[in-house]
């Protein structure tokens, strides 16, 4: 399955190796901004976590809207500290990702946090110059490193740090973001076209309810349904003989002259195009529908409309020598799959519309 990366510079594909097994984390977002552009914790969010956004005035509207099940704070940076935020809205509670972005305000929210109280998982500090690749954590990496952290990555704009007691995560950036991490960037054009299109299928699967209630509907099934299954009968007569199909004699059953059962093959198809050109309006809102029964209750129906109909087919079997060619035998299995197809799809209609209580 492709993961779909938020953030800026694919930190969440990087915290997806570290966290691919956890289903329900707890996150601090310190500098958080748009819910889903630039977001680094968009995709864990998805994914059944929570946790807790620090955002500035001009964002908290649009992320509180979308992450009603976080807790969010409208806050200037770097008013209040980490310690403070999590005594009063998360205490006891164990933090697995930590990010901070607060404008160049960094050392001020790192200088001033115990970091052997607060021990996040993952740490991912915004660590650059503004617009630059230049690390500017001479401030402040120095404190996490003499409090048990070590820097496990930077990605040219973010450094990742681990507590040395989680070593074993160190394996997850050993390696830079790559292909085999089957991984795509958030595209927004495609996210409103899915949209549009599931907006599109809702209306379409509308409409094909309102026809599956035509009045007409039960009346052309209580005279298809016997008629394609004898024509699903009429094929099985069409098949070759089989090594243990004989009689008391020992001596398989006698087939039809070749002749007539080409004759009986042209009849069964144009009978087959027939249907299909008479029942095609009924049939075609339907086909949306075959997939959503379950076999047991196909398999009833089956069985009830088997009974109803035997006494109308001839019980008869009368097997056909092999074709005497490929192309026959091309022929014959494109009927008997479209006669197939064709029970399989008015079995369907009988169970969504309780046709099989008729006639």
């Amino acid at each position: 399955m492709t993961f779909v990366s938020y953030a800026r510079n694919g930190e969440d594909v990087l915290l997806n190796r570290v966290f691919a097994a956890a289903d329900d984390g707890f996150y601090l977002d310190f500098g958080a901004a748009d819910p889903v552009d630039g977001s680094v914790t968009k995709a864990l969010y998805d994914r059944g976590w929570s946790g807790i956004n620090a955002v500035p005035k001009a964002a908290f509207a649009r992320l509180a809207a979308a992450r009603p099940r976080d807790i969010n704070l409208r806050m200037d940076l770097p008013a209040g500290t980490l310690a403070g935020i999590l005594a009063a809205h998360a205490p006891n509670r164990r933090i697995d990702l930590l990010r901070i972005d607060a404008g160049g305000a960094e050392a001020a929210v790192i200088v001033g946090t115990d970091w052997r109280a607060v021990r996040p998982t993952v740490l991912v500090i915004a660590a650059t110059l503004p617009g630059s690749n230049e690390l500017a954590n001479a401030a402040w990496e120095p404190v996490l490193l003499a409090q048990g952290y070590r820097r496990a990555w930077f990605d040219g704009t973010n450094c990742f740090y681990l507590p040395v007691e989680r070593d074993d995560l160190l394996r997850h950036f050993a390696l830079p973001i790559n292909a085999l991490d089957h991984w795509r960037p958030h595209d927004p054009g495609l996210a409103a076209a899915r949209e549009e299109l599931a907006a599109e299928l809702r209306t379409q699967q509308t409409r094909l309810v309102e026809e599956l209630n035509w009045p007409d509907a039960p009346v052309a099934l209580r005279a298809v349904l016997p008629l394609a299954r004898l024509l699903r009968r009429g094929s099985a007569a069409l098949r070759p003989a089989r090594r243990h199909e004989t009689g008391n004699t020992g001596m398989a059953a006698p087939a039809i002259p070749a002749d007539r059962a080409r004759g009986v093959r042209s009849a069964a198809r144009r009978l087959a195009q027939g249907l299909w050109g008479w029942v095609k309006p009924v049939l075609r809102p339907l086909v949306w529908r075959t997939r959503i029964f379950i076999a047991a209750r196909l398999r009833a129906a089956l069985a009830r409309l088997d009974a109803k109909f035997e006494a109308r087919v001839d019980a008869t079997k009368v097997e056909a020598p092999p074709p005497p060619d490929a192309s026959a035998a091309a022929g014959r299995d494109t009927h008997d799959a479209v006669a197939q197809m064709l029970e399989t799809v008015l079995l369907t209609l009988a169970l969504e519309r309780g046709s099989d209580k008729a006639g």
